[in-house]
């Protein structure tokens, strides 16, 4: 079973007033047409506000101005949107961080991945490329000859840096990203182009 917080215990790590049973626990998150028991919204858009009558959830999270249209229990800020971040962190928190080297990876010899990172199935990991401490490579990213990726940053899946790319500490890059590779690189030579290398 997941994490769970009652509004009390929310407001407390979050901020917000609450107005309401406090007591009142929540596992989820969810949009305010699709939500069920158990979970709390938010309303910051006040196109959406006709909903407040109808959501399933438990709990809302709103502004001062619209808490007098809410018969649920909420938690109630000048910023709903900001709150909600920080309660569906809660929530929802990060998968734990992973550690080794998939069976069906390649990590090349001539690689440095930190003891600490984490290689998943189908990736590859080229020659002179550096994987640091705490570094999550998910499945079938590439990484070619000379790419490093720094601390405790995560490549989803399906990601590629190109040769010589450097990622600093902490980055996020989602499936199918691809960085280094050729772009804005033609120069005109009278009536033809001429690609430039992409260094």
């Amino acid at each position: 079973m997941g994490v769970e917080y009652s509004l009390a215990e929310l407001a407390a790590r979050c901020g917000g007033e609450v107005r309401g049973d406090g007591s009142l626990r929540v596992r989820s998150v969810a949009t305010i047409q699709n939500a069920a028991a158990g979970s709390i919204v938010f309303l910051a858009n006040p196109h959406y506000r006709r909903f407040l009558t109808e959501t399933r959830a438990s709990a809302v999270i709103l502004a001062p101005a619209d808490a007098d249209a809410c018969a649920l229990p909420m938690l109630v800020t000048p910023n709903p949107y900001l709150l909600y971040a920080k309660v569906a962190a809660l929530l929802a928190p990060p998968a734990a961080l992973r550690h080794g080297i998939h069976a069906a990876a390649y990590v090349s010899s001539g690689a440095k991945v930190a003891p600490d990172a984490w290689i998943g199935p189908g990736a590859v990991v080229d020659a002179d490329a550096v994987v640091g401490a705490g570094a999550q490579i998910g499945p079938n990213c590439v990484l070619m000859e000379g790419a490093m990726v720094g601390e405790y940053s995560r490549l989803v899946a399906s990601v590629t840096l190109c040769a010589g790319v450097q990622l600093g500490k902490r980055g996020l890059l989602h499936p199918g990203v691809v960085i280094g590779a050729d772009g804005f690189g033609i120069a005109r030579d009278g009536g033809s182009w001429v690609k430039v290398p992409q260094l």
